[in-house]
């Protein structure tokens, strides 16, 4: 399955979630930050970057626990070594359940 194909099941499992709006929701943004991503409350939790990767909004210390097990790399979405530290990456080839991440996330900004 391509991360895609994983997110688009993600997607599905968040539709009809009170207060989730998904991307498909909202007006074409293309190449906005955020622009393919899940929201609550306004806001993005989780998301497809315009690389390809799987990218949540956890907690700084959450973000600095999964970098430094490996779990995860900080978000760079400018490619300059701006990091985003409330931002993960999780690689494609991670353990990490992206499901449950995300509903972490969505917890998170949720609260």
């Amino acid at each position: 399955m391509t991360p895609s194909q994983r997110f688009a099941a993600i997607v599905d499992k968040f539709r009809g979630k009170a207060g989730v709006t998904l991307p498909s929701d909202e007006p074409s943004k293309k190449r906005k930050f955020g622009s393919s991503g899940l929201r609550i409350k306004g806001k993005v939790f989780a998301m497809m970057s315009s690389n390809g990767e799987f990218v949540v909004k956890l907690s700084r210390e959450r973000v600095d626990r999964m970098v430094a097990s490996g779990e995860a790399a900080r978000f760079d979405p400018r490619r300059n070594g701006h990091v985003m530290k409330e931002w993960a990456v999780i690689a494609p080839t991670s353990k990490t359940k992206w499901l449950e991440v995300a509903r972490e996330a969505k917890n998170f900004i949720g609260k």
